[in-house]
């Protein structure tokens, strides 16, 4: 025979319990939302400059069209035309050449990095020759000093296992410097950098004083600047910008960029790559010739 237990009446007389919102669902179904509707924004109302009075650029409809479309090709097709047809990275060097200058020249600068580039880009890319360094605390354009020359640019310092690189660099600067028949003048722009482990720790006097009597160097030497970060200076910008081979940070000391005689840099060499090891680069250019092919080590070459 069966025997049953009766439970407890306090039990029975609890109310069922109160089951949560997806138990009440069920466990496979999401709680119901209304879709969200998308609600159109009216365009800023367009100033007769060309720009919106928010300040931005004016949607094109080729941006539109593109972007309703998904066609990738129309938006960028669009966004060069608002850049002038440059490239986005020698515009975005433009532009911060364009904002230098307006402080250099006393001005203010522009008020965002639109305006920047919408000033830029009314103007063709710069030169290195168009840029301005300073010596002595003294602005120094470059065109006054290296116009038609080939150029050698290393960010120099004089704590650095690599200092011994001025040597090489003394060399190439006298052996080019003078130019004549038929070759261009030679010169070496040395930009002071104390980024780098504090390894350049000297004023411009200093280090002149440092690379003229330790190694005799008669190239040109300018105030210190930084190289990399948000206060890198216009004429690295520019540099890194407009290298054909790489756009990343500067990765150490003696870093150097190759320009040639109209202004154009041609190539970037890293650090460790030594003064002596781009002679043949120098003298092609020198020469007016074109540019040897870059060779690449091969390992177990003798």
């Amino acid at each position: 025979m069966a025997t049953f237990i009766s439970a407890p009446s306090g039990l029975l007389a609890r109310p069922p319990a109160r089951l949560g919102r997806r138990a009440r669902l069920g466990s496979g179904a999401a709680p119901c939302r209304a879709p969200a509707v998308a609600t159109a924004r009216p365009p800023p109302a367009a100033t007769p400059g060309g720009v919106s009075a928010s300040g931005a650029a004016p949607t094109t409809v080729a941006t539109l069209a593109g972007a309703a479309t998904g066609n990738e090709s129309g938006v960028a097709r669009a966004a060069e035309q608002r850049r002038g047809g440059l490239p986005r990275r020698a515009f975005l060097a433009a532009a911060a050449a364009a904002a230098a200058s307006a402080v250099a020249a006393g001005g203010a600068a522009p008020r965002s990095a639109a305006a920047a580039a919408a000033a830029a880009a009314a103007t063709a890319t710069p030169t290195f020759f168009d840029l301005t360094a300073s010596r002595g605390g003294a602005p120094a354009p470059l065109r006054d000093l290296f116009d038609g020359k080939v150029t050698l640019v290393v960010n120099v310092a004089s704590y650095c296992a690599l200092t011994p690189q001025y040597e090489g660099l003394v060399a190439l600067h006298r052996k080019y410097a003078a130019g004549g028949e038929g070759k261009r003048p030679f010169d070496i722009a040395a930009f002071p950098c104390n980024q780098f482990a504090g390894q350049e720790p000297g004023t411009y006097d200093e280090v002149c004083a440092f690379a003229r009597e330790k190694f005799g160097a008669a190239f040109t030497l300018f105030d210190p600047l930084s190289v990399n970060g948000p206060s890198t200076h216009p004429v690295y910008q520019w540099l890194k910008a407009n290298n054909p081979d790489d756009g990343k940070r500067i990765e150490w000391n003696f870093a150097k960029f190759l320009v040639d005689g109209d202004g154009a840099v041609v190539r970037r060499y890293k650090p460790g790559v030594l003064p002596e090891m781009i002679e043949g680069d120098i003298a092609a250019l020198v020469a007016e010739r074109p540019l040897p092919k870059r060779v690449k080590p091969q390992l177990g070459a003798v």
